[in-house]
Protein backbone atom coordinates (compact mmCIF):
# COMPACT_ATOMS: atom_id res chain seq x y z
CA UNK A 1 0.00 0.00 0.00
CA UNK A 2 2.85 2.39 0.85
CA UNK A 3 4.58 1.66 -2.47
CA UNK A 4 1.39 2.52 -4.34
CA UNK A 5 1.16 5.87 -2.55
CA UNK A 6 4.82 6.58 -3.35
CA UNK A 7 4.23 5.87 -7.02
CA UNK A 8 1.20 8.15 -7.05
CA UNK A 9 3.25 10.91 -5.41
CA UNK A 10 5.99 10.47 -8.02
CA UNK A 11 3.45 10.68 -10.83
CA UNK A 12 1.96 13.79 -9.27
CA UNK A 13 5.31 15.58 -9.22
CA UNK A 14 6.56 14.24 -12.54
CA UNK A 15 7.52 17.01 -14.90
CA UNK A 16 5.77 17.22 -18.18
CA UNK A 17 4.09 19.81 -20.32
CA UNK A 18 1.12 19.84 -17.96
CA UNK A 19 3.38 20.69 -15.02
CA UNK A 20 5.11 23.46 -16.93
CA UNK A 21 1.82 24.94 -18.07
CA UNK A 22 0.45 24.84 -14.52
CA UNK A 23 3.53 26.64 -13.18
CA UNK A 24 3.34 29.17 -15.98
CA UNK A 25 -0.27 29.92 -15.08
CA UNK A 26 0.62 30.34 -11.39
CA UNK A 27 3.51 32.66 -12.24
CA UNK A 28 1.34 34.65 -14.62
CA UNK A 29 -1.29 35.19 -11.96
CA UNK A 30 1.36 36.58 -9.64
CA UNK A 31 3.19 38.68 -12.25
CA UNK A 32 0.20 40.06 -14.19
CA UNK A 33 -0.60 42.92 -11.77
CA UNK A 34 3.05 44.03 -11.68
CA UNK A 35 3.25 43.97 -15.46
CA UNK A 36 0.01 45.94 -15.75
CA UNK A 37 1.22 48.63 -13.32
CA UNK A 38 4.54 48.99 -15.13
CA UNK A 39 2.86 49.32 -18.53
CA UNK A 40 0.33 51.85 -17.21
CA UNK A 41 3.05 53.96 -15.58
CA UNK A 42 4.92 54.02 -18.86
CA UNK A 43 1.76 54.94 -20.74
CA UNK A 44 1.15 57.93 -18.45
CA UNK A 45 4.48 59.38 -19.60
CA UNK A 46 3.80 58.55 -23.24
CA UNK A 47 0.36 60.18 -23.15
CA UNK A 48 1.74 63.34 -21.55
CA UNK A 49 4.42 63.61 -24.23
CA UNK A 50 1.81 63.05 -26.96
CA UNK A 51 -0.47 65.72 -25.51
CA UNK A 52 2.36 68.24 -25.29
CA UNK A 53 3.41 67.33 -28.82
CA UNK A 54 0.31 69.14 -30.08
CA UNK A 55 1.67 72.41 -28.68
CA UNK A 56 4.77 72.48 -30.85
CA UNK A 57 8.26 71.18 -31.38
CA UNK A 58 9.88 73.22 -28.61
CA UNK A 59 7.36 72.04 -26.04
CA UNK A 60 7.68 68.45 -27.21
CA UNK A 61 11.45 68.46 -27.01
CA UNK A 62 11.38 70.14 -23.59
CA UNK A 63 8.98 67.61 -22.12
CA UNK A 64 10.87 64.69 -23.70
CA UNK A 65 14.14 65.86 -22.16
CA UNK A 66 12.49 66.56 -18.79
CA UNK A 67 10.87 63.13 -18.74
CA UNK A 68 14.15 61.43 -19.60
CA UNK A 69 16.06 63.34 -16.94
CA UNK A 70 13.38 62.63 -14.36
CA UNK A 71 13.48 58.91 -15.11
CA UNK A 72 17.28 58.78 -14.97
CA UNK A 73 17.42 60.81 -11.76
CA UNK A 74 14.73 58.68 -10.15
CA UNK A 75 16.46 55.44 -11.02
CA UNK A 76 19.82 56.77 -9.84
CA UNK A 77 18.34 57.89 -6.52
CA UNK A 78 16.60 54.57 -6.04
CA UNK A 79 19.78 52.64 -6.82
CA UNK A 80 21.75 54.84 -4.42
CA UNK A 81 19.23 54.23 -1.63
CA UNK A 82 19.36 50.47 -2.16
CA UNK A 83 23.16 50.47 -2.20
CA UNK A 84 23.25 52.63 0.94
CA UNK A 85 20.89 50.28 2.75
CA UNK A 86 23.04 47.28 1.80
CA UNK A 87 26.19 49.12 2.91
CA UNK A 88 24.74 50.02 6.30
CA UNK A 89 23.35 46.50 6.62
CA UNK A 90 26.82 45.05 6.16
CA UNK A 91 28.21 47.40 8.78
CA UNK A 92 25.44 46.59 11.22
CA UNK A 93 25.73 42.82 11.27
CA UNK A 94 24.30 40.85 14.17
CA UNK A 95 27.65 40.35 15.89
CA UNK A 96 28.54 44.03 15.78
CA UNK A 97 27.29 46.15 18.67
CA UNK A 98 28.27 49.54 17.26
CA UNK A 99 25.54 52.07 16.76
CA UNK A 100 24.92 53.80 13.46
CA UNK A 101 26.13 57.13 14.86
CA UNK A 102 29.48 55.68 15.89
CA UNK A 103 29.98 54.16 12.44
CA UNK A 104 29.16 57.35 10.56
CA UNK A 105 31.14 59.76 12.71
CA UNK A 106 34.55 60.76 11.50
CA UNK A 107 37.25 60.27 14.12
CA UNK A 108 39.09 63.40 15.07
CA UNK A 109 42.88 63.25 15.08
CA UNK A 110 44.07 65.55 17.81
CA UNK A 111 47.64 65.83 18.82
CA UNK A 112 48.18 66.04 22.53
Amino acid sequence: MAKLEEREAEKKWATGWGGYIAELKKGSRIAAPMVAVTVLQYLVQVVSVIMVGHLGQLSLSSVAIATSLTNITGFSLLEWLVDWKLYVGKLMDHNNTKSLESILTVPSFRSS
